[in-house]
């Protein structure tokens, strides 16, 4: 996602009060958890898994 996009969306959920994380992997492509591929794969997809699952726990879990 271009900055300017990212940084728009970031704003607009920070004014709707929406629980939401940006967290940007330097150097780290598009679709860098997809282990169905050679180049798809990074091992930042270990640290944002970690995130997403404390994230759902956090805002989802009743």
């Amino acid at each position: 996602m271009p900055a300017e996009a990212r940084e728009h969306l970031d704003l607009v959920l920070r004014e709707q009060n929406v629980p939401h994380e940006v967290i940007i992997y330097p150097g780290v492509g598009h679709a860098f958890m997809n282990d169905t591929r050679a180049h798809g794969y990074n091992a930042a997809a270990a640290d944002g898994w970690q995130r997403m699952i404390r994230f759902f726990k956090r805002y989802l879990e009743a």
